[in-house]
């Protein structure tokens, strides 16, 4: 009947077309009826996403160079997620500027609406009915996983149609042998290693395995020609990035042991365990809520997908003789299994097993995102096979249409959940949304010709080992929104693979102890934008003889100059000062504590697992005021699991207790091979106060020279080892 009444592929498409658009949009009308006017989140990756891409096409005259951040250095823009090909053409139409949210968030609708048409011709190709494509199709796009990329911001991995499209240029290429979708097959991928280099290697992957597959099926029709062509669509995209790389990439001393090879994994849980209401609400029963799959592996497949997925290898066993193992896109499921595998991690635990370690490999640390090849060819698979060797044409089209009526019920969970959280904030890039302060700070700020931006609280994400994200990125929002529209650059990072070098420049800024070199800094001055009560000693420290140009109930701009790096060594011998010979010390009249080292944990080697106490100020040991808590946190091995050390200083009023600070040491001062943690607080009546680490790896770790202080006092410690000015090294 449906055949019959659809007599015309165009309208077939047409109508898919109309009622997936339909359904997605209909949870986000905040933005399809203004696209150019907000923006998804203003949280983490998701503002730095979106800045990265209109500050890169709006204020960089390089192609390839961000200069947005990362100042005095700059950013290749491979490193920010912003999408150098999207860029490159975008910069080519600079008219369209003020409406680059727009489209970006046009092109993202659009990739989910036409990738259930792509879904839909594969599985035509299969030799399915219209019925059953077109509710296949339909249903696969409503829970797709990429839909949830935007409520993280990962915006260039939210692009649904790349893995449909890959499908379809190889299954045209097993039935036709056609050379030229070799060719497709070689742009593509290429092109995508410079939209998003995961999405680079995973469609390589496929290539590799899907089309060494169909060779060896075919190994009497095989010829040379055919397989170097196929081996050169796996390969060659992955060389021409890497050379791309090389001859692009000036910098130097990226980190090439990332965090996250072990976490951002799926698994079993979060593929074949629906995380979607209602059935999720079921499901958590069956495991507890620690154990609730996390964000990076998310791949649920639906519930009914699932049930299709297991009927149809139970039902395979006895229909195994029928099957033809040379159907193309057999070769297809097979890939995505194994995709399934090395999202799972599998291949990083065997080559670890045999003490092998591939650099390549390890730069895609997020491998939970492989499953969602799966997701496609798992349901289009089942249903090839269904339709060519198991059930009659009438059941197929109902179990068709009960995967379509499950997916449907689940979108409607998942999409509403999404609609509710996404789309609610203005779009900072397009000055006629701004605040009367946005506008008023713009102002002030434009008046003052300065030649860069620091945040404070700094924060710097992406070195791997060690970053700063000092409360939560909290003036992120602000230094985007002043840099997009003024053209400056900030003193800070949020990106990826950041070079070492450079972070420990930008990290050193923050240490006026230290010696440094400030030539790349010109003699214009910097604006130091403050957001809430300075927390951080060494921010106030840089600030100290700043003036402020402009203020409100948020912000604070203040204007100060390059030299306010370095701390000189009169600065500290003209103001209020100790100094000590050394030795451990509880001095209540200077108000001081002070240790060296001791023969206890932590100030010998440790386990960082658990809970040890540095400092411990019993109550009313020293009179309330304002303190300084600072240590020095040694490492035997600079490895993630030996600096991932959690410090937090617990307050203690009777039995309640609270924690005043909690970060990370990796958010700390850097020296060769200790760090040196320090916070300010205040000491109240009748409270006591610890200094604790905690961790829950079996990293080694040790701390010396911990030394609680009055803020107003300036501490040296000097003996025949040490030279210490408020527990730094100076001019180290």
């Amino acid at each position: 009947m449906f055949d019959k009444f659809i007599n015309r592929e165009w309208k077939i498409h047409l109508i898919l077309f109309i009622l997936t658009g339909l359904f997605i949009c209909s949870y986000f009308q905040n933005v399809v009826l203004n696209l150019n006017g907000v923006l998804a989140s203003i949280d983490g990756d998701s503002l730095k996403n979106y800045f990265t891409l209109v500050a890169h096409v709006k204020n960089d005259s390089e192609l390839l160079n961000f200069s947005g951040f990362n100042y005095p250095f700059g950013e290749h823009v491979v490193y920010t997620d912003g999408q150098p090909i999207l860029g490159i053409f975008l910069k080519l139409l600079p008219f369209i500027n003020d409406y680059i949210i727009g489209l970006f968030h046009f092109l993202f609708f659009f990739s989910f609406v036409i990738s259930s048409n792509i879904i839909y011709e594969i599985l035509k190709i299969n030799s399915v009915t219209k019925l059953t494509s077109f509710c296949v199709a339909f249903g696969l796009s409503v829970i797709a996983p990429q839909i949830r990329r935007v409520d993280g911001g990962h915006y260039a991995l939210a692009c649904a149609l790349v893995i449909p499209l890959l499908y379809y240029f190889l299954l045209m290429y097993f039935k036709t042998q056609k050379s030229k979708y070799l060719f497709f097959l070689l742009v593509f991928n290429f092109l995508f290693f410079l939209i998003h280099p995961y999405i680079g290697l995973g469609n390589c992957l496929v290539c590799l395995f899907s089309l060494a597959l169909h060779h060896l099926f075919n190994y009497k029709s095989f010829r040379f020609r055919t397989g170097l062509l196929s081996l050169g669509v796996s390969i060659l995209p992955i060389v021409f990035f890497k050379m791309f790389l090389g001859l692009t990439d000036t910098h130097l001393d990226r980190p090439k042991q990332p965090q996250g090879l072990v976490s951002n994994v799926a698994s079993v849980k979060t593929v074949f365990c629906s995380h979607i209401k209602p059935i999720q609400a079921i499901l958590e029963k069956l495991y507890t809520s620690d154990n609730i799959p996390q964000w990076e592996g998310f791949c649920s497949l639906g519930v009914f997908a699932i049930l299709v997925f297991i009927a149809t290898i139970f039902l395979l066993v006895f229909q195994f003789k029928k099957i033809d193992f040379k159907n193309p896109f057999m070769y297809l499921f097979l890939t995505s299994v194994l995709l399934l595998l090395f999202s799972f991690g599998v291949h990083n635990t065997l080559l670890k097993r045999f003490g092998i370690e591939l650099e390549l490999f390890n730069q895609f640390r997020s491998l939970g995102r492989y499953a969602w090849y799966f997701y496609y060819a798992m349901p289009i698979f089942c249903f090839t096979v269904m339709s060519n060797y198991i059930f009659s044409r009438k059941i197929v089209h109902l179990i068709g249409v009960l995967f379509l009526g499950f997916n449907l019920v689940e979108g409607n969970f998942y999409l509403g959940a999404l609609g509710k959280v996404l789309f609610k904030n203005k779009n900072i890039f397009n000055e006629k949304y701004l605040s009367t302060n946005e506008k008023s700070l713009l102002e002030a700020m434009k008046k003052q010709n300065f030649q860069a931006i620091l945040p404070i609280p700094f924060f710097h994400v992406g070195s791997e080992l060690f970053e700063f994200d000092r409360d939560g990125f909290k003036t992120s929002y602000i230094s985007f929104l002043a840099s997009y529209h003024l053209n400056l650059p900030i003193i800070s990072v949020h990106s990826s693979r950041t070079s070492r070098t450079e972070t420990q420049y930008l990290f050193d800024l923050l240490n006026v102890y230290k010696v440094k070199d400030l030539s790349m800094f010109n003699n214009k001055k910097i604006a130091g934008i403050v957001m809430g009560e300075i927390n951080k000693v060494d921010e106030a420290r840089v600030i100290r003889n700043s003036k402020q140009i402009y203020g409100d109930s948020i912000y604070k701009v203040v204007s100060f100059d390059k030299k306010d790096f370095m701390l000189a060594k009169e600065e500290f011998y003209k103001s209020n000062k100790i100094i000590l010979n050394g030795n451990s010390c509880f001095d209540t009249i200077n108000k001081i504590i002070y240790k060296h080292q001791d023969t206890v944990a932590p100030f010998v080697f440790s386990k960082i697992a658990n809970y040890k106490s540095i400092i411990e100020i019993p109550k009313n040991a020293l009179p309330p005021g304002k303190y300084v808590a600072c240590f020095w946190y040694h490492y035997p091995v600079e490895t993630e699991e030996n600096t991932v050390t959690n410090i937090f200083i617990n307050d203690q009023i009777g039995e309640k207790i609270d924690w005043l600070f909690f970060n990370g040491v990796r958010r700390s001062n850097q020296y060769k091979d200790f760090y040196i943690w320090e916070q300010n607080f205040t000491i109240e009546k009748d409270h006591e106060y610890k200094v604790l680490t905690y961790g829950e790896t079996n990293g080694n770790f040790k701390v010396s020279n911990a030394l609680l202080r009055p803020e107003t006092l300036n501490v040296a410690v000097k003996n025949s080892t040490l030279s210490l000015i408020n527990n730094y090294p100076f001019n180290y």
